[in-house]
C-alpha cells in the first residue's frame, strides 16, 4: 500500500533569471497546453520544432510548478515550503542568474534544507565543467544536467522520473522508518516478555518470602554437580538439611506475620554464615555453587560443594546450630528457637544422585529430630542400611497386592460383664516367602510415607467386609458379630472415602453396624476440622467410630462431644500397669466414668491375666481384647470357638503364647457362640 498520495501534482520548482525560459517550462509541464503561438515561441527560442510538439507528449502524473527568478529567492520558496510541509519533489536551476548567486550555490542552499530534492542543472554555458560540479557538489544520484536549448520531451521526461523517483525515496524511507517504529516496538515487547519470563524463572526456582532459592534450584545445582564428569575422584560434597523445633508454636502463638519475620531472619543469617564460610574455609580459589536454600514450612538446606574434609564441614554446621539457635527480636516479643541438623556427604557407597543425598540428608535430620532437641546427626553405614532395608519392604511392598502375600487375621472383641463375643478386629499381616514375617510397626509406616495404605486399605475394607458376611449369614441375628477395621489419616481424607466405603458395604450386602472403623486419638486432635465432617458422613452410614489407642496422645475428654465416636479404646499401656499401679486403674476409672457419661462405650486393649480382667469388671469396662482369651488367628482358626465347640477363647490357643498354661486353666469365663458351619474366607489378594 502507497505511503503517498501519487495523485497529487508533483511540486516543482523553476529557477531561471529569463521570463521566457519560465514559460517554455510552464508549456511543457502544464496540463493544458497552447500549441499555437508557443510552438512558434518555442521555435524562435530554442531553434527548430521537434518532430514531437509538447501537446502530443504526455506524463502519468500533474505537475505544480514554482518560479523563482534568482537564487536566493528560490531557497527562500524552499524553505516555507518545507517549513508548511509540502517540500519541492524536483528543481530545474540555471547556472547563470546575474546578479544574485549561481546556480552551483543555489543547489548547496537548498540542499541544506531538503537533501533529497531532484536537481536539474540547465545551462548553455560552460561556466564549470562536469568534473568542477562534481568536486564541489559531490557525486549525487539526485543532480542531472540539461543543456540548452532543451527539447520538450527531455524536460518533460526527466520532470516525470524525478518526481516518481523522489516520491519513491521518500516511500521507501517513510517504509523503513515504520518497519524503525515496529521493530522498536517488537524489541519493547520482546524485552517485557524476557522480562516476564525472568521473573516466572525467578520465581520457580526461588522461595518468595526469603528470596532464597528453593528445593527446584536446588535439585538442578546438584544434579549438575553429580552429572559432571571431570570431578576429581576424592572430591567430597556435603548437604545440611535443617528444621526448626517447635516453630509451629510461633506461628499459633503469635501469628503468621511474626512466624514469616523469624524465617526471613533465619535465612539472613544463613546466607551471612555461608558467605563467610565460602570465603574463608573452601577448597579452590573460590567456592563451587555454595548455596543456602528454603525447601519450605521451617525446613532449610545448605549445600557445601568440595569439602576440604567432612570435620570441616560437621564444624560448619554446629555454628550453624549456633547461630539460628539464639534470641530473635520480632514484633516486640523475644523469640527463642532451636534446629535440629542432619549431613549427608556425596559417596559412592551410600548414594550417587542427586535424590539420594537429598534423602540421606533428610533421614539424619529427622533422627537428630528424634534424638532431641538442638541436636546435629550425620548420615551413616548405619543409616544406609536401614535405608536398603526400608526400601527393600518398600518394592516388595508394591508387589504385595499383586502377588496375594497380605492377609488378614482376627481378634476377637468380648463384653467384659457376659463375656459373649460381639466382634472381630481385622489386622493386617505380610509373610513374604523370601524377606519372611514382617512386623506391621515395619511395613505400615512405609505405607503410610508412599500411598500405599490406600489401596491397600480398600483391599483390607474390602476382604474384611466379604469375611464377616459369610460369617454372619450362618448365625441367628441375636448372635450377630461385627467387624473393626483400621484406617488411617491418608485413607480417611482421601478423595472419595466415604463414597468408597458406601459401596463396598452395598457390593458386600452387610450394613452399616456390621462395620466399625478405628481411628487413632492423634489423626482427630491433629486435624480436627478437617476429619470432623467426615467422621459425620461416615456415621451416616451406620457405621461405628472407635477412637484406637484413647490416652496416649494430647486430647481433651472434654472435645469429645465434638466428634460422632461411639467407643474409645483404652491403649494396652494403661492395661499392663494396672496392676503394678493403681493410679492408672483409677485414670481408666475416670475415663470409663466420663465416657459413659456421654453415652459412649469403653475397649480395654491388651488385656493378658486375669487380674486385669476381674479388675476391669469391677470398673464397668464394658468391652475387652487381649491375648487372655485371643492371640489374632486366621478367620478359619477361629471357627470352633466361634462355632461353640471350644468352651472359651484361652483353651483355643497353646500355651506357648502369652497366656501361660495356669492362667488358661483358672480363665474364669465361658465364652459361647451359637454357630452353624461356614466355609473358611479366602484371605488372599485372589479372592
Amino acid at each position: 500500500m502507497s505511503l503517498l498520495n501519487r495523485t497529487c501534482p508533483a511540486r516543482v520548482l523553476l529557477v531561471d533569471d529569463e521570463e521566457s525560459i519560465h514559460s517554455a517550462y510552464r508549456t511543457i509541464l502544464s496540463a493544458k497546453r497552447n500549441t499555437g503561438a508557443l510552438d512558434d515561441l518555442e521555435a524562435e527560442l530554442f531553434g527548430e520544432a521537434t518532430t514531437d510538439s509538447a501537446a502530443d507528449l504526455e506524463s502519468p502524473i500533474q505537475f505544480s510548478i514554482t518560479h523563482a527568478l534568482q537564487g536566493e529567492e528560490a531557497v527562500e520558496l524552499a524553505a516555507k515550503a518545507t517549513v508548511a510541509g509540502r517540500p519541492f519533489e524536483v528543481a530545474f536551476i540555471d547556472m547563470r542568474m546575474p546578479p544574485g548567486i549561481d546556480g552551483l550555490e543555489t543547489i548547496e542552499r537548498l540542499w541544506k534544507i531538503d537533501p533529497l530534492l531532484q536537481v536539474v542543472i540547465c545551462t548553455a554555458f560552460s561556466d564549470y565543467s562536469w568534473t568542477e560540479v562534481i568536486l564541489r557538489l559531490g557525486s549525487k544520484d539526485n543532480l542531472l544536467l540539461l543543456k540548452k536549448p532543451f527539447a520538450n520531451e527531455e524536460v518533460l521526461q526527466l520532470a516525470t522520473a524525478l518526481a516518481q523517483k523522489h516520491r519513491a525515496v521518500l516511500e521507501t524511507r517513510l517504509q523503513i522508518e515504520q518497519l524503525r517504529e515496529a521493530n522498536d516496538r517488537l524489541q519493547h515487547e520482546i524485552g517485557h516478555r524476557q522480562l516476564a519470563e525472568n521473573k516466572l524463572a525467578h520465581a520457580a526456582t526461588h522461595d518468595h518470602l526469603t528470596k532464597l532459592p528453593n528445593r527446584n534450584y536446588l535439585k538442578t545445582v546438584l544434579a549438575q554437580r553429580f552429572d559432571e564428569q571431570d570431578l576429581p575422584p576424592l572430591q567430597t560434597d556435603a548437604l545440611i538439611f535443617m528444621d526448626l523445633d517447635n516453630f509451629k508454636l510461633v506461628n499459633d502463638s503469635l501469628g503468621h506475620v511474626i512466624g514469616d519475620e523469624l524465617l526471613i531472619q533465619i535465612a539472613g543469617r544463613l546466607q551471612a554464615a555461608l558467605d563467610e564460610y565460602s570465603g574463608h574455609d573452601s577448597v579452590g580459589p573460590a567456592p563451587v555453587q555454595n548455596l543456602v536454600a528454603r525447601l519450605g514450612g521451617d525446613e532449610f538446606v545448605l549445600f557445601l560443594a568440595d569439602v576440604e574434609s567432612q570435620d570441616s564441614a560437621i564444624r560448619f554446621a554446629e555454628t550453624i546450630r549456633t547461630e539460628v539457635c539464639c534470641q530473635y527480636e520480632l514484633g516486640g516479643n523475644s523469640v527463642a528457637v532451636g534446629a535440629s541438623l542432619g549431613i549427608a556427604f556425596s559417596s559412592s557407597d551410600m548414594g550417587s544422585t542427586a535424590e539420594q543425598m537429598m534423602r540421606n540428608a533428610d533421614l539424619a535430620m529427622y533422627r537428630a529430630k528424634f534424638t532431641g532437641k538442638r541436636c546435629l546427626a550425620v548420615f551413616d553405614q548405619e543409616m544406609h542400611a536401614a535405608v536398603l532395608k526400608r526400601l527393600e519392604l518398600e518394592d516388595a511392598l508394591r508387589d504385595s497386592l499383586q502377588d496375594g502375600y497380605l492377609h488378614l487375621v482376627f481378634q476377637p472383641i468380648f463384653n467384659v460383664a457376659s463375656g459373649k463375643i460381639i466382634g472381630l478386629e481385622s489386622l493386617l499381616r505380610w509373610d513374604h516367602p523370601e524377606i519372611g514375617t514382617i512386623s506391621p510397626n515395619e511395613f505400615i509406616p512405609i505405607a503410610e510415607e508412599t500411598g500405599l495404605i490406600v489401596p491397600i486399605g480398600k483391599w483390607v475394607l474390602e476382604e474384611a467386609c466379604r469375611t464377616i458376611r459369610q460369617l454372619n449369614l450362618s448365625l441367628a441375628e441375636e448372635n450377630r458379630v461385627m467387624v473393626a477395621v483400621n484406617v488411617s489419616k491418608r485413607q480417611i481424607v482421601a478423595p472419595g472415602f466415604v463414597r468408597m466405603l458406601e459401596q463396598i458395604l452395598r457390593d458386600n450386602q452387610i450394613a452399616g453396624n456390621q462395620l466399625n472403623l478405628e481411628i487413632t486419638e492423634s489423626m482427630i486432635m491433629d486435624n480436627p476440622e478437617e476429619i470432623v465432617d467426615i467422621l459425620h458422613e461416615i456415621r451416616k452410614l451406620g457405621v461405628r467410630l472407635y477412637m484406637d489407642d484413647f490416652g496416649t496422645g494430647h486430647s481433651s475428654l472434654s472435645c469429645l462431644h465434638r466428634f460422632p465416636i461411639d467407643v474409645l479404646k483404652i491403649d494396652r499401656s494403661f492395661v499392663s500397669t494396672m496392676e503394678a499401679n493403681d493410679d492408672y486403674e483409677t485414670i481408666i476409672h475416670a475415663i470409663i466414668a466420663l465416657a459413659h457419661n456421654l453415652g459412649t462405650q469403653v475397649v480395654a486393649e491388651g488385656i493378658e491375666t486375669e487380674n486385669q480382667l476381674g479388675r476391669l469388671r469391677d470398673i464397668e469396662c464394658d468391652l475387652g481384647q487381649g491375648y487372655y482369651f485371643s492371640e489374632p488367628r486366621p478367620i478359619a482358626d477361629l471357627l470352633g470357638l466361634l462355632s461353640g465347640s471350644e468352651t472359651s477363647l484361652a483353651h483355643g490357643f497353646h500355651t506357648s503364647n502369652i497366656c501361660n498354661s495356669e492362667q488358661v486353666a483358672h480363665h474364669p469365663i465361658p465364652f459361647t457362640l451359637g454357630m452353624l458351619p461356614i466355609t473358611p474366607v479366602n484371605t488372599s489378594f485372589d479372592s
